[in-house]
């Protein structure tokens, strides 16, 4: 009987890939903006949508994976101009007289290995 909860609950909620604990905490975000994270929420829902359409007709399937593959090169555009952009920022912050002293503050959290 338990097996037939967990595959009936399978089908209808579908099944999470990765390892949930920690994993939204541990990502590196400072330079998430909400155009980013927009374009990250687009592609997960057509992910989403690719999956649910997995038993759905063909035409169906090719409909929603080629949207899927556009959602995750818009997605992966975006993340890489967002992190050039915010390390552009840093780099010029750090390169003036008010950022010399970050410098030190952030090779010495390199040193302590993230501990503050």
């Amino acid at each position: 009987m338990a097996s037939t909860i967990k595959e009936v609950a399978k089908e209808s909620l579908g099944v999470a890939l990765g390892n949930l604990r920690g994993h939204k905490s541990s990502r590196e975000s400072w330079w998430l903006s909400d155009e980013v994270q927009t374009k990250v929420a687009v592609k997960q829902l057509r992910f989403r949508e690719l999956i649910t359409l997995r038993d759905g007709t063909l035409a169906d399937r090719n409909r929603a994976e080629e949207s899927y593959r556009v959602a995750k090169r818009e997605a992966k555009k975006a993340v890489a101009h967002a992190k050039e952009k915010a390390y552009e920022d840093l780099y010029r912050k750090l390169d003036s007289k008010e950022g010399a002293n970050d410098i030190y503050r952030i090779a010495r959290l390199g040193s302590e290995g993230g501990r503050t």
